[in-house]
């Protein structure tokens, strides 16, 4: 979640953030210091469903999907295949809990995001701060087996031919998911910010985990640099 993004449409990053459909609200742990943000009787609470309007008007991302990478496109050459690499992002997990995984609703699409290295200096510079959420055309976020979305997913041209098919006159806005390795992080944005922190709520607590939901900051920081993570959210009072 982006603590800048949420200071500016609600005034602060202190919050709480309530997520009407499911009737569950998250709230805020400090990452740096331990004894404070323990009292949330007088803690704001942010209806997370409201930044959709929001976003259709400034097209700035609130939450990301943050995911890195586990085949590269040297796994997927041999077959020709328009595969470009897999990442350790379930589909399943950018979707509403229970929704069948679909390739008309497959949930979050792939963004320059906030820590990406592989993109020239010009596009680098446009795409940090609230240019981490530029999509990168051409990009479509599958799975690897439709009849199994818990899987892995993976990222892929949309069509057969590849960049020639698919690359918009921001070409390189693309073209850098081709040099992705392995170990690399990428960034995606979910469809419904809603939807997806209620499949990760879900999906941490059938396995037993701490919910895996955080709140990063780039203010102050050096451009370039990887972000501040401020926060770390649960479902605990």
């Amino acid at each position: 979640m982006d603590m800048d993004i949420l200071s500016k449409v609600c005034g602060s990053d202190h919050v709480a953030l309530y997520l009407p459909k499911y009737d569950v609200t998250l709230y805020p742990q400090s990452m740096q210091n331990s004894n404070i943000h323990k009292d949330y009787d007088d803690l704001a609470v942010y209806d997370i469903s409201s930044f959709d309007l929001h976003m259709k008007k400034h097209q700035h991302a609130l939450g990301y999907c943050h995911s890195s990478v586990t085949r590269d496109r040297n796994d997927y050459e041999v077959d020709n295949s328009p595969t470009l690499a897999e990442i350790d992002l379930s589909p399943s997990l950018c979707v509403a809990p229970g929704d069948e995984y679909t390739l008309l609703n497959n949930g979050a699409i792939l963004v320059l995001g906030i820590n990406n290295h592989h993109v020239g200096s010009y596009y680098w510079a446009r795409s940090t701060g609230m240019g981490a959420s530029m999509e990168a055309p051409g990009i479509l976020f599958d799975c690897q087996d439709i009849k199994y979305p818990r899987m892995r997913g993976i990222l892929r041209w949309e069509e057969e031919g590849g960049p020639t098919k698919c690359n918009s006159n921001d070409g390189k806005r693309s073209e850098w998911v081709n040099f992705l390795k392995v170990g690399d992080q990428v960034q995606l944005i979910p469809m419904c910010n809603e939807d997806a922190m209620m499949s990760f709520v879900e999906n941490c607590s059938s396995l037993g985990t701490d919910l895996q939901i955080y709140g990063f900051t780039v203010r102050n920081r050096p451009l370039g640099s990887e972000p501040l993570v401020k926060f770390r959210y649960t479902t605990q009072r």
